[in-house]
């Protein structure tokens, strides 16, 4: 099991938003996304491949590409989840001592939401890979370290009762690298989620956007709505509005 982890936030960060994408075997979605891109000759001016992400989605051809990478998500043995943060309903305090600055207490949330987002959906993973996304928010923070306590060793924390821990490497990598490709597509997925929160004035981010909720089925991603439709959609995709009080840890076997 190999799971991609990236964030999103908008503009003024009052939203963060975490999103995971769990793949059992990572190299079909590597081989069919590297594919998809050549076929579309999907290029920046200066030459390198243009990353299928969710804030390049400017013109038409950028949704086409967009759009098959969302069919490729529904078509493979693939799932999602993403952990919805409204910075506004934060209680800094919590996250460390009235002597320390916002930007710690901050990057203690940030991996705090990062652990429940992993923990809540690792039933059944035993020996997994997380990779994430070279993030702003966990720079310089001992990111790695703190997930690597959390999650890798047998036994303890996360991994209690279990003789193999659920993850056995972290790692921060680029997804720029072909090896690491559905970050992108993690990225797609966690952007068209916050384009509902905060619409973007270019229309073929709404209309991604869009097409992945046609896709599921559903008319938004607010919260009132995901809560009537989440027992259908959970296997495949999942969003959690995060709000205080919300469980800090998975209830026990």
């Amino acid at each position: 099991m190999v799971i991609y982890l990236d964030e999103s936030y908008d503009n003024h960060h009052r939203y963060l938003l975490l999103g995971a994408l769990f793949l059992p075997d990572s190299k079909p979605v590597v081989r069919k996304m590297i594919g998809i891109r050549a076929a579309a000759a999907y290029c920046e001016t200066t030459g390198g491949w243009r990353e299928i992400k969710y804030n390049n989605c400017y013109r038409e051809c950028d949704y086409r590409v967009a759009s098959e990478v969302v069919d490729l998500f529904f078509s493979e043995d693939a799932w999602y989840r993403c952990i919805v943060v409204d910075q506004t309903l934060l209680d800094l305090k919590r996250f460390g001592a009235v002597f320390e600055s916002d930007v710690l207490k901050r990057a203690r949330a940030y991996k705090k939401f990062c652990e429940l987002l992993i923990g809540h959906n690792s039933d059944g993973i035993e020996g997994g890979v997380l990779l994430a996304e070279r993030m702003t928010r966990c720079r310089g923070d001992r990111f790695v370290e703190v997930m690597g306590e959390a999650f890798c060793r047998p036994g303890v924390d996360w991994s209690a009762g279990h003789r193999v821990p659920i993850l056995r490497h972290v790692q921060e990598v680029d997804s720029k690298i072909d090896t690491y490709i559905p970050l992108q597509m993690c990225d797609l997925l966690t952007g068209c989620i916050l384009n509902d929160l905060v619409p973007a004035e270019n229309p073929w981010k709404n209309k991604i956007r869009r097409y992945l909720l046609g896709k599921l089925g559903m008319r938004d991603f607010a919260p009132g709505t995901w809560r009537r439709r989440l027992r259908w959609l959970e296997p495949k995709f999942n969003v959690w509005h995060w709000r205080p009080g919300s469980p800090q840890r998975k209830r026990p076997r």
